[in-house]
């Protein structure tokens, strides 16, 4: 068992059967060195999110809240009985880092899982607590029956106190049709080599009335008794909310148990398996709430709480196609988009493009996408370096998709507008466009946006298929001119350059002597991996025939050795993706020429009949001389 009953051994001790428990504590930290040091080889190929194959982490800051109830009858037969109340609550604020090293040494790179930890996390607790005498009972002194009447306490019969422990806590990521976190945590002392911490301990002085033999008595008598940590019940709470007895009957099952799971991958992928299914502490949501009760023995605990998660500094760039650079945050100058591809995007980083398009991708599935000669700057709102939630739009357009997993917030600022989006409980995606006459589009495809002017700050609400244009004007505009502005739209109007693609081909050489061999090489816009585009090789008979070819990075190419005469045509197509649209190419021209007459066989047995002819000829006329 992970977790042994508490044993009560007398009314002043109190023993706390923890051994068991610490080492629970000692196989994690024993798993995280574990992981950080092993001589295992781990193969950088990365982690595969369904909304990106270059993503390979993601932090999550988290805060879990418990308010926990526990009553405690003892079942004390040589004293007076009581009743113990007492009442903990505490907050836990973590942040977890998900990387693709863990995960993927623990279950290899096509499992879905990324597995995340934290350091250990100082934690105040507050209790209060109350002993309530109660009468009953027949305990024996001397070998006398009594028949205890009436107890009071004496001394103080209530108290609060702060507590401090550490807390550790670990998830697993779990991709799928929705990408879900599973949370687990413990709590340990903060000394982790000590058996048990007793906090608190007052002494209870006891009046109680009690008969004997017939005979009404009075008697008083002293106990010290030490008050039940609240970090324990924490600890209890913990456990019930994560599964860890299931957890441990799953291993044990394996013929296993938690302390291998530093020693033994089998064992760890067990282990981080069944704390993703059985924990509580699992959700896609931004707020998860929980409540629960636990009875064991003479206590009895309930408890509520909830976990709230949000994705901090998670956006990284994506190369759709030509030419992006970003200046990061203190930079002096830009860099291609492609050195700073899969890297984190944080506060005060400029991006720009020229002839292409770039993306910021959120790990939730949400995008951010800037159209050709568009620039932005991200910012945060308040001065944390960590997280953004604001972009500041100074040329250009943008497409913003959110999804309503994390549901987060983000405004899109130009000179002249602010436009605000909230993705909770709804998917919001809006295009946003400042243009060279310093004016505002703000287009709506789905749920509801705000839309404030800067100068008055008047504001209107954007539904679904709606659209604003606002100028800058010195005085601004007024709310019934503002109102007046929204215009409703068909959606098939919009034109959807976010989901173009494009692709291009070029034969080298153009030209080549049959026999000879073409490369054939293109670029698809967006810039993927592993994607199949087709090559469509038409004769000059106008029959044809397909190869395919794969992408890198967008580029692809291929080799093949034309056996027909003429001018051939080459056509690339691409199959789209669930983003982007068909892409199909203008041909490339290749000419195929024959081979000169001299390079023919016919042409060679002619020259070589030609010079036997020549060398007879000569040899005749020798012969007449002679």
């Amino acid at each position: 068992m992970l977790l042994k009953q508490m044993v009560y051994m007398s009314p002043g001790l109190f023993i706390e059967q923890e051994c068991e428990k610490m080492q629970v504590y000692k196989i994690f930290a024993c798993l995280i060195t574990f992981l950080m040091f092993s001589s295992v080889p781990v193969t950088n190929h990365g982690y595969e999110f369904r909304f990106s194959p270059t993503q390979r982490y993601i932090k999550y800051h988290g805060t879990i809240t418990l308010d926990i109830t526990t009553v405690r009858v003892p079942n004390w037969s040589l004293t007076p009985a009581f009743k113990e109340e007492r009442r903990c609550s505490t907050t836990i604020d973590f942040d977890i880092n998900f990387t693709s090293l863990y995960g993927d040494l623990i279950f290899g790179s096509d499992s879905g899982f990324l597995v995340g930890h934290s350091q250990r996390i100082p934690i105040s607790f507050t209790e209060e607590w109350r002993v309530t005498p109660e009468a009953g009972g027949t305990p024996k002194v001397a070998g006398e029956s009594q028949e205890i009447r009436s107890v009071t306490v004496l001394g103080s019969d209530h108290g609060q106190y702060v507590g401090r422990a550490n807390a550790l806590v670990w998830g697993v990521y779990k991709r799928g049709v929705v990408d879900v976190v599973a949370v687990s945590f413990a709590v340990a002392p903060l000394n982790v080599s000590e058996a048990s911490v007793i906090i608190d301990q007052t002494e209870l002085e006891w009046g109680m009335e009690y008969k004997v033999k017939d005979q009404v008595s009075v008697d008083t008598f002293q106990t010290n008794y030490s008050i039940l940590n609240s970090r324990i019940d924490i600890n209890l709470v913990a456990y019930d909310l994560c599964g860890y007895s299931k957890v441990a009957e799953d291993l044990a099952k394996a013929g296993s148990s938690s302390s291998d799971v530093g020693a033994n991958l089998e064992t760890a992928r067990r282990f981080y398996r069944a704390s993703f299914n059985y924990t509580n502490l699992k959700t896609h949501f931004p707020l998860k709430t929980f409540s629960g009760k636990i009875e064991s023995g003479d206590y009895k605990i309930t408890y509520s709480g909830s976990l709230v998660m949000k994705v901090v500094s998670e956006g990284f760039f994506k190369m759709i196609g030509g030419e992006a650079w970003v200046k990061p945050y203190g930079a002096d100058n830009y860099m291609g988009i492609s050195e700073y591809r899969g890297k984190n995007v944080k506060p005060g980083d400029e991006v720009k493009t020229s002839s292409g398009r770039t993306e910021i991708a959120l790990s939730d599935g949400s995008r951010i996408i800037l159209s050709p000669n568009t620039t932005i700057m991200v910012r945060s709102v308040d001065e944390n370096l960590e997280t953004w939630s604001s972009i500041n739009l100074t040329k250009g357009k943008v497409e913003v998709s959110l999804e309503s997993l994390v549901g987060r917030e983000l405004e899109i600022q130009t000179s002249n507008v602010i436009t605000r989006l909230n993705s909770t409980g709804s998917n919001v995606q809006v295009i946003v466009e400042f243009d060279e006459n310093n004016m505002t589009t703000v287009i709506v495809l789905a749920g509801e946006v705000e839309v404030q002017e800067t100068v008055n700050k008047n504001n209107v609400s954007l539904m679904k298929n709606q659209k604003i244009t606002i100028p800058t004007l010195p005085n601004g505009l007024d709310q019934p001119a503002m109102s007046k502005r929204v215009l409703q739209i068909d959606p098939s109007s919009v034109e959807r350059w976010w989901e173009q693609s494009f692709i291009s081909c070029s034969a080298s050489p153009e030209t080549i002597i049959i026999g000879g061999s073409v490369k054939v090489s293109g670029s698809l816009d967006p810039s993927l991996t592993a994607e199949n585009v087709t090559l469509t090789y038409v004769k000059p008979d106008g029959s044809s025939f397909n190869r395919t070819a794969t992408t890198v990075s967008g580029s692809f190419f291929d080799v093949y050795k034309p056996d027909v005469s003429g001018q051939w045509r080459i056509i690339t197509s691409w199959s789209g993706n669930r983003d982007f649209k068909v892409a199909i190419s203008k041909p490339a021209v290749l000419t195929v020429e024959p081979e000169p007459f001299i390079e023919t066989p016919l042409g060679m047995a002619s020259i070589t009949g030609g010079i036997i002819a020549v060398a007879v000829i000569i040899a005749v006329l020798k012969r007449r001389k002679s």
